[in-house]
Formats: C-alpha cells, structure tokens, sequence
C-alpha cells in the first residue's frame, strides 16, 4: 500500500538521520540500534517497488529538523536538569546525550556532508545486496566511482560464485517509477538515486558480456590507464581540444566519434536508458583501436602531445557518464 510504503520510508530514514545526526554509527561488527537492517529496509523497498529517491536532497532537508530538535532538547535538559530526554518523533537520543554539547551536535558542520557521508553507507549496503543478487563487485565500484561519498567505494572485493562474468543479475521491476523527490541539475550525476544505480549495473553486465563491450573496455582502460600515467608525471593535457593542430585522420575519427558517441549517450542516459547509453558508447570501439594503434600519444612536439592527452581524456570523461571501466576487472 502507498501510505503503508511511505510510512516505512519515513520511518528508516529519521532512525537513520537521527542516529547520524548523534554520531552513532554502526563499527565493525556492532550494530546495536539495526541502522544496517534500517537501510537495507529502505534499499529493498526502493527497488522492489521501483521507487525513485534522490537521497541526498530527501536525507538533507531532514539534518536541519532533526538537529534543531535535538539542540532544543539539550536546551531543555540543562534548563530543567532531568536525566531523561523526550525530543518527539524526530530522533532518538541515546545514552549520555545530555552530556554532549551543543556545539558538538550543531556546531558548523553542513548537514550536506552528513548527508554524503550517510550516502556512503547506504551505498556499502547497496553493494552487498546486489552482489547476493548475483551481480559483480567491480561492476557496482565502476557504477559507483563517480559517487561524492568519501566512503569505500572502490575497495576490492572477494568474487567467487555471485562474481562470475555470465552470472543472472536482473533484480528489477519494469515499468514507470515513482519519484519521490527531485531536485537534480539537469545532467548532474550524484549517484544517489540508488534504483538507478542497480539499472545501471544490470546494463553494465549485459553490455559486457558482448563483444562490443569486452573490446570497449580493453580499449577505454587501455586510454584512461595512458593519461592516468601522464598525470602522475605532470605532463601537460590541454584543457580544449584543437582540431587545428591534428596530423592523422584517426585523430579525426576519433573526435568526431566522441562527439557523437556522448551526446546519443547523454540523450539516452536524460531518457534513463542506461542498455541505449551504453550501445551508444560502443561505438567508440573501432576509432579508440585505430587511434592508440597508429597513433604515438606522447609526439616529441609539447602541444600535439597535450592535444593528443586531451583526446583520450575525453574518452575517460564519455564512458564514465555510464561507469568508470577501469575499476572492471579482466
């Protein structure tokens, strides 16, 4: 039922933003208040209902309540001197919070970084949910690289039988989804829609399991691991692409192809499209070949080779739109 969902929503949610709100947060193996189970709760009913949430906006607009009351409450508590505080619906305050300071508990942080940081977490629990569904943990570390979250979110993982390349990952309803909340710039990409993010691992999988996906991602690592290198040693990359300066038609074919490749990528990816985003991208096959096998990158003359940097820059900056293939293993 849709209050019954709503309800439930609310619920996880405001234990959560509550609790992080405190500084309570589950370590290692303790757990003691089930926030884990309480997110897992909220990740479960989003994609089995196919509910959209940008999280970061519904958590973020909540901080500020829950930290309001609980400041009020600690005001109340030193001018009334009781051991036992009530601060309603918003939060639960556990052991010892009368002795925290105001300071502490509202002090100057943003509520938007407890927000990332709380994202992070939901993310950590999304990862294990998909993976026990059968979907493979570099698959959601590339999904998931884009992400704001100073959380783990790249840490390798042990594979085994759910990480296998031809393993069934389809956990997904199909149909229209409910939005819940959005505020989301046009073409901002925060990885906080948690169904998208399990769409866009189910694309992942499919998309490479063709040959048009192996080779891609040889050929996008192989260019991302090239200017990854040139970074490290402080080469030169241009920050604009000059066609001017192009010496070979594989230059050409490749930046046209870019070009072309990202904005049918962009449209799909607008349309939520993640199969069409990615076989848009798959087009990028032959000039990317073409290009690092006729092409020298690094061409004794300064500018080409900032130019030529800058091209596959652009290619590392098209494809991680979908995913960040150089977290995909093999």
């Amino acid at each position: 039922d849709p209050v019954a969902i709503a309800v439930a929503l609310a619920d996880k949610l405001d234990t959560l933003v509550g609790f992080w709100a405190i500084d309570e947060k589950p370590t290692g193996s303790k757990d003691p208040f089930a926030l884990r189970r309480a997110a897992l709760g909220v990740i479960r009913t989003l994609l089995e209902r196919g509910l959209k949430a940008e999280m970061l906006d519904v958590m973020s607009s909540h901080f500020p309540l829950v930290r309001k009351d609980i400041a009020e409450a600690i005001h109340r508590d030193r001018m009334k001197q009781v051991d036992n505080l009530d601060v309603g619906s918003s939060v639960m305050l556990v052991g010892g919070v009368a002795s925290l300071s105001v300071t502490r508990i509202v002090g100057n942080r943003r509520a938007d970084s407890e927000a990332i940081d709380l994202l992070a977490f939901f993310h950590d629990r999304l990862k294990n949910y998909l993976r026990d569904l059968g979907a493979r943990h570099d698959l959601i570390d590339a999904v998931l690289a884009d992400s704001p979250s100073p959380g783990p979110a790249g840490h390798p993982l042990p594979g085994g039988e759910m990480g296998r390349a031809d393993a069934v990952f389809s956990p997904l309803p199909s149909g229209e989804r409910t939005v819940l909340r959005s505020k989301t710039g046009e073409g901002e990409s925060r990885n906080d829609d948690l169904l998208a993010i399990a769409r866009r691992v189910e694309a992942l999988t499919a998309f490479i399991n063709t040959e048009d996906g192996k080779n891609l991602v040889a050929g996008t690592k192989r260019a991302a691991n090239i200017v990854a290198a040139e970074e490290k040693k402080g080469t030169v990359i241009e920050n604009v692409i000059d066609m001017t300066i192009f010496t070979d038609e594989a230059e050409v074919t490749l930046f046209e192809a870019v070009n072309q490749s990202s904005n049918l990528a962009g449209q799909a990816l607008e349309k939520e499209d993640y199969s069409g985003a990615m076989l848009a991208l798959s087009q990028l096959r032959g000039p990317v070949d073409a290009f690092l096998d006729t092409v020298m990158v690094n061409d004794p003359d300064q500018k080409v080779r900032a130019n030529r940097l800058s091209l596959l820059a652009e290619i590392r900056r098209a494809t991680s739109r979908v995913a960040d293939f150089s977290k995909i293993v093999g």
